[in-house]
C-alpha cells in the first residue's frame, strides 16, 4: 500500500521475566521498531506499577513503540463479575495509555453457554471510558477462536474503539481458513485495524 512503512514489533510473551532493559536493548539490537508488552504481576509492566515505574518504563523502552499490552483479562468468562471484568479492562487501558500503547490484548474466555453476551456488555461498558487514543482488541482464541467467533460479538458491540486481533493460529485449528478469517476480520467489517 502506498505511503505505509513496514515496522516490525515483537511481543515480550517470548521472553518472560525479562527486565525491560534486557528487552528493549534485545529489540535495538536486532532491529525491531515496537513491542507488546505482557502485563501480569510476575512481569517488568503491570497495572500495579506505580506512576514513577510506568515513567521508567518508557524511558527504558527509549525509542521503541509500545504497540500494545497483551492482558490475561477474559471478557466472556464467568470466573469474574462484570464490574471485577470492566475494572481490570479500565485498570489495563489506563496502563497502555501510560506507555503509549495503542491498545490492549483481551481474551475471550468463555467457559459456558453465555459467553457472547457477556463479553459483549462488557465490552459496550468500556468502551465510551477508555482512555483517548486506547482500543481493546479481542483475540481470536480460546472459547472465540474463529474470525466468525469474534465478529458475533464485535457486530454487537458497535464501537470503532473495540477490534479484533488475529492470531492466525486459533482459527486455523478450529478449520476456519485464512482466506474466511480474513474476510471475517476485514476492516471493513468494523472488527480490526
Amino acid at each position: 500500500m502506498p505511503g505505509i512503512t513496514s515496522r516490525l514489533a515483537f511481543s515480550t510473551l517470548g521472553c518472560p521475566g525479562t527486565p525491560l532493559s534486557e528487552v528493549a536493548a534485545l529489540a535495538l539490537r536486532t532491529g525491531w521498531h515496537g513491542l507488546e508488552l505482557r502485563s501480569a504481576p510476575d512481569e517488568p509492566v503491570h497495572i500495579g506499577l506505580s506512576a514513577t515505574g510506568r515513567q521508567a518504563a518508557v524511558e527504558t523502552l527509549g525509542g521503541l513503540a509500545t504497540l500494545c499490552i497483551a492482558s490475561y483479562v477474559k471478557v466472556a468468562s464467568g470466573q469474574v463479575s462484570d464490574e471485577q471484568c470492566v475494572s481490570d479492562l479500565l485498570a489495563e487501558a489506563g496502563l497502555a495509555a501510560d506507555l503509549g500503547a495503542r491498545a490492549v490484548r483481551v481474551f475471550p474466555g468463555g467457559d459456558d453457554g453465555h459467553g457472547d453476551a457477556r463479553a459483549i456488555a462488557r465490552l459496550r461498558a468500556v468502551a465510551p471510558r477508555l482512555p483517548g487514543g486506547v482500543e481493546i482488541w479481542l483475540e481470536t482464541h480460546d472459547s472465540h477462536p474463529r474470525g466468525e467467533d469474534v465478529v458475533r460479538v464485535l457486530s454487537q458491540v458497535r464501537d470503532p474503539r473495540v477490534r479484533a486481533i488475529w492470531d492466525v493460529r486459533h482459527p486455523w485449528a478450529a478449520g476456519e481458513s485464512v482466506a474466511d478469517t480474513a474476510k471475517a476480520l476485514a476492516p471493513g467489517s468494523r472488527t480490526s485495524s
